[in-house]
């Protein structure tokens, strides 16, 4: 074999070598953090199964009362469930505050949105009506789920459904599906919604939500007379016997769960019922 032949066979097989090392390197270089595969989120809706009372409320003077039930603490539980109701009783008997110069304002214009206006309008619960609820409520039926005791209060004796209904996104009511405010008969209904990780703060949030859309609603309808009128003070006076919720209360009630990726939420509908002013 002449040298020059075995020259070029020596570099042919360093040459190969050296390939074989960088192909061996790519294959063990680590894959760089910088760019991870898409994990896909995974969301459930848990069925519930909750009694009737809960969904359709009795009338008169009740209300629920929601607490973290906690077995060792029977006593603090059925205090915070009783002090959950009575809130929400006296914030069903409220009133609330609104700038009245800004709704005189929006009645002058000369072309109003008939969808209506968006007043900043803050809900105030009748403290007095508190101190007595703390003091005249009574439980009449209860149930607990996920970790929540949920108690019926009332003053007097309601009717209790006991029978059982399971609730889910699935089987939502028509009533949850976008239904603007409307009145029927002497009464104006409404529907307040709230999604929070806590069921407490979306039953909360949620009753929150009607109120202020009845508040809305019952100053849209007295834009009319207000521009009838040229005397200011006339103009809020009229405005004033419209700044009062009486005798609200929660009629239906549905509510469920949606997990995502383990993180928990519930999604509360309520529906409002108040007397027309």
């Amino acid at each position: 074999m002449t040298a020059k032949r075995l020259m070029n066979l020596t570099l042919l097989v360093i040459l190969a070598i050296s390939l074989i090392s960088c192909s061996q390197n790519k294959k063990t270089e680590p894959v760089s953090d910088g760019y991870k595969l898409p994990t896909l989120s995974k969301t459930t809706y848990p069925l519930i199964s909750l009694p009737a009372w809960l969904l359709i409320m009795p009338e008169g003077d009740n209300a629920i009362g929601i607490a973290w039930d906690t077995p060792k603490k029977p006593k603090s539980v059925l205090n915070s469930t009783r002090e959950f109701a009575a809130v929400s009783l006296s914030r069903n008997k409220s009133s609330f505050i609104v700038d009245k110069s800004a709704v005189i304002n929006y009645a002058e214009q000369k072309e109003i949105d008939t969808t209506g206006a968006d007043f900043n309008v803050v809900v105030s619960a009748d403290t007095s009506y508190l101190n007595y609820a703390d003091r005249n409520l009574k439980s009449f039926a209860e149930t607990a789920f996920h970790g929540y005791k949920v108690i019926l209060y009332g003053v007097d004796k309601p009717e209790i459904n006991p029978e059982i209904v399971q609730t889910s996104v699935a089987n939502v009511p028509n009533w949850c599906k976008g239904i603007d405010t409307y009145e029927d008969g002497d009464y104006i209904y409404t529907v307040g919604y709230a999604q929070e990780v806590s069921l407490i703060d979306s039953w909360k949030n949620a009753q929150a939500d009607g109120l202020r859309k009845l508040a809305q609603y019952r100053l849209m309808n007295v834009i009319a007379s207000v521009r009838s009128t040229d005397d200011w003070t006339k103009k809020m006076l009229l405005i004033e016997t419209v700044t009062k919720n009486p005798d609200t209360a929660i009629s239906k009630t549905w509510l469920f769960q949606k997990i995502v990726n383990n993180a928990s939420s519930y999604s509360v509908f309520l529906l409002l019922k108040a007397k027309k002013v």
